[in-house]
């Protein structure tokens, strides 16, 4: 963010960044962690909670109760590197 000399509010600046590259994760993303002994190298975490399909409990106030159901949980850890302007 910069500074307005005149005015001493803050003003914005919009940059374009390039996608050097994309992939599918097989689950949705929730973390990435840097190595900062080896910054070449990064991890994206990756989780998922699925609940099973079924009658959900109901209290006796008319909530439901999620408590009830089973759930799996799904979750990977991808190690990348970027090298040279790849990954």
């Amino acid at each position: 963010m910069l500074r307005d000399s005149g005015m001493n509010r803050p003003t914005c600046t919009t940059k374009s960044v390039k996608s050097l590259y994309s992939t599918l994760l097989p689950l949705p993303p929730s973390c990435v962690a840097f190595s900062a002994e080896r910054p070449e190298y990064f991890v994206v975490g990756t989780y998922y909670l699925e609940r099973e399909k079924g009658d959900d409990a109901v209290t006796e106030d008319g909530d439901v109760d999620s408590r009830s159901q089973a759930q799996s949980r799904s979750g990977s850890l991808i190690l990348f590197r970027v090298g040279d302007g790849e990954v």
